[in-house]
């Protein structure tokens, strides 16, 4: 059985059966570690060059995937007369993979290294745009509020492997055998 199901399984088990963990702010930051060190293995694995070379294909996908997120949003929306937000919230949680299972299946698969790359490359896309448009969609309460949330999170982006190789620069040699995850 591949491991996403069973922790699938155990969750609801521990959840539903047992009672065990519901509200434990353990469990929430635990999610929270799981989640960053998912999409840091998944950065890490993805190659640059095949990107590339099968630009136009993925962002073929790219674009039928908002398509659908929209007419589905804009139907869920219709059907059950609920505002913007909430409709691109539901029509999120119907069309973004999981691309934690994705990846902890793949090598079950049986395909080829290179299929496997564009597998990935499929699924880390889609889930980023989808993170995106929640982002959006979550900020979107208040043009200053989006505008604040979105600069804060640009200059992480940019600052944030500065200051990592700031680290590795002048910290590292003064700190022999120390480790960490800046590299």
């Amino acid at each position: 059985m591949p491991p996403p199901i069973t922790a699938l399984g155990f969750g609801i088990l521990c959840g539903m059966g047992l009672d065990a963990f519901i509200g434990d702010e353990t469990i929430n930051l635990l999610a929270t570690f799981g989640i960053a060190a998912l999409f840091l293995f998944a950065g890490l694995e993805v190659d640059g060059a095949m990107l590339l070379r099968k630009s136009k294909a993925l962002v073929v996908h790219l674009v039928i995937g908002i398509v659908a997120l929209l007419v589905v949003s804009f139907a869920v929306g219709i059907f059950l007369n609920l505002e913007w937000r909430a409709a691109i919230l539901i029509g999120l949680a119907l069309l973004t993979p999981s691309t934690g299972f994705i990846l902890n299946t793949l090598d079950s698969l049986g395909v080829t290294e290179e299929e496997k790359l564009w597998i990935k490359a499929k699924a880390i896309s889609t889930e980023l745009i989808a993170l995106v448009v929640l982002f959006v969609t979550l900020k979107s309460t208040s043009a200053v509020g989006l505008t604040a949330s979105g600069a804060a999170l640009i200059a992480m982006v940019i600052l944030l492997p500065l200051v990592f190789r700031f680290f590795s620069a002048h910290i590292a040699p003064i700190a022999p055998n120390s480790e960490y995850a800046f590299c």
